[in-house]
């Protein structure tokens, strides 16, 4: 075998194996393991890293509010403000919804208003990741700024976005029960840290 691999790719670069010497030194970098803590073995990383906030910019400001409380609460969050510049945000919007761990779909009566809003596509996103997950589970959660209706987007054939439990952060006087719902319901999710 080795004879037929003469002149290929590997022999125009000669394997050195290090000295006994050599190897008490930092002359060889070792490639960096997976981390067991992260990883099962054949499976995807064990842990997810956030919540992702899905809303209309008409509600940036109290979303805003929402963000700073959820991490008041010990919950890592990411929002589309954390996008930096230079950097695809399509792509870092499906990667953070990739990576988070609970979806908080922020409804209000300036988006039951909307034709058109970037959050109705993270929204079939964050359905179609749902389905992944088991029966029961907690993962996509409906969050009323404001009155409005849940819109009724299909989930599989017998569920919809409307059937999925709620809550609802107004008035002022009940949004800290709200607040404290929602924090028991993201501690509740199949990944939570």
């Amino acid at each position: 075998m080795l004879e037929r691999l003469q002149g290929g790719v590997l022999t125009n670069y000669p394997l050195e194996l290090p000295s006994a010497e050599d190897a008490s030194t930092d002359a060889v970098t070792q490639p960096p393991q997976d981390d067991p803590a992260e990883t099962e073995m054949g499976s995807e990383p064990v842990a997810k890293k956030h919540v992702f906030l899905s809303y209309c910019r008409d509600n940036a400001t109290e979303v805003g509010k929402l963000r700073d409380e959820l991490i008041g609460g010990g919950e890592a969050v990411w929002w589309d403000k954390d996008i930096m510049p230079g950097q695809d945000w399509k792509f870092e919007i499906r990667q953070a919804m990739k990576d988070s761990y609970a979806v908080v779909l922020c409804l209000s009566k300036e988006t039951e208003a909307r034709h058109k809003a970037g959050m109705f596509p993270e929204a079939l996103d964050a359905i179609a990741a749902y389905r992944e997950y088991a029966p029961g589970s907690i993962f996509l959660i409906p969050v009323r700024l404001s009155q409005c209706e849940i819109p009724p987007f299909e989930i599989n054939g017998t569920r919809t976005l409307d059937r999925l439990q709620y809550v609802d952060l107004f008035p002022v006087g009940k949004r800290s029960a709200g607040l404290q719902r929602l924090i028991k319901a993201l501690r509740a999710t199949a990944q939570h840290p």
